[in-house]
């Protein structure tokens, strides 16, 4: 039978990684552009920068990305966790630039905004008692479901009866 191999000397024999510590550099780089330009003497919007595009130009896969953003990860990539946020914090600016600009078409920038940011539609509902009073909560045990699906069973009944 062959002897069984101890984890820890397994650890570093996967594939090796492809990250490079100048790579926090370039996304800040990637990232941190202008939101507009001018173009035939009308302002137009730059390409918006996404993370699909900077793992393109480092060939990676953005699942890659989001795994070196891990904060757990810091000692293995450092410092790409807090360039990361901040390549984030620059793809909102520009979008919501852009957008209350006009520049992109409004339901589309809501909805990158609500998909790559931190962004989202918000509502609240208050659910109150009669005229406004504290909503009442009823002891419904069982035996009290019981009789109450009886009487609703009785009167649809009823009503169906009365139809006919």
């Amino acid at each position: 039978m062959t002897a069984r191999k101890d984890p820890k000397d397994l650890l570093d024999k996967g594939r090796p990684t492809k990250w490079k510590p100048e790579f926090n550099q370039m996304v800040i780089n990637f990232f941190d552009r202008s939101a507009t330009q001018l173009h035939d003497n009308k302002i137009i919007g730059n390409t918006f920068p996404t993370l699909e595009r900077f793992a393109y130009s480092i060939d990676v896969n953005t699942d890659t990305l989001v795994e070196w953003a891990k904060p757990e990860n810091e000692t293995a990539y450092p410092g790409f966790s807090a360039v990361y946020r901040k390549a984030k914090a620059l793809q909102k600016d520009i979008l919501v630039s852009n957008g209350l600009a006009g520049l992109y078409n409004s339901n589309f920038a809501v909805f990158v905004a609500k998909n790559i940011t931190d962004m989202r539609d918000v509502s609240r509902t208050e659910v109150t008692g009669a005229e406004g009073a504290p909503l009442s909560v009823n002891d419904l045990s069982s035996g009290k479901i019981e009789v109450l699906r009886k009487e609703y069973e009785d009167k649809l009944k009823q009503e169906l009866m009365n139809k006919n």
